[in-house]
């Protein structure tokens, strides 16, 4: 692999970092009314599921409590990358000091995706049995919307102002457009 490509991986690790951080900030701040751009409340799909205020609440400070924790990891994240390109605008970069960088990101990069894969699941037990089988039920239908044509994905969108991009992140997350309960 070449050192690019290496720093072009790097890069991208990131920028899923980033997009991954912007999750829950959309779901720690409620949204009761439709954004310019067309944006729901990433809590959407919940509510008509049926939850009430209390699981509302609920949810909003997981995300806030997970967001939290993401952006230490972006903070660990960057200063990693920082790293990572001083050793790349050097003419004979330390191999073990540079692959050690690029490991310690996977590392984040991985971590950050079992955190956000357990959040998913902890959103869902916020619910009672008749609210996640509403849940399913209604992914469902987005699903077969989609898969019409109909548009009408599973996904919530991102916060208002995320600055956009899309990320091929893992366990709900997918193409920049929130999460999938």
């Amino acid at each position: 692999m070449t050192l690019k490509n290496t720093l072009s991986k790097g890069i991208l690790s990131l920028s899923l970092l980033i997009a991954m951080s912007l999750l829950p900030t959309s779901l720690a701040q409620p949204n009761t009314q439709q954004a310019p751009g067309g944006e729901r409340d990433p809590l959407q799909l919940f509510k008509e599921a049926g939850i009430d205020a209390n699981q509302e609440t609920t949810m909003r400070n997981m995300a806030k409590e997970f967001e939290d924790k993401v952006n230490a990891k972006n903070t660990e994240a960057r200063q990693w990358f920082s790293q990572l390109k001083d050793l790349t605008l050097q003419v004979n970069p330390d191999e073990a000091k540079y692959l050690h960088c690029q490991e310690e990101i996977n590392k984040i990069h991985s971590e950050v995706s079992m955190m956000h894969a357990k959040f998913i699941l902890d959103l869902r037990n916020v619910l009672n049995q008749s609210q996640k089988e509403k849940l399913i039920a209604i992914m469902q239908q987005h699903l077969q919307n989609s898969m019409a044509g109909g548009g009408g994905g599973v996904s919530a969108p991102m916060p208002q102002g995320s600055g956009g991009g899309s990320s091929p992140a893992p366990q709900g997350m997918s193409g920049g457009s929130g999460f999938r309960p």
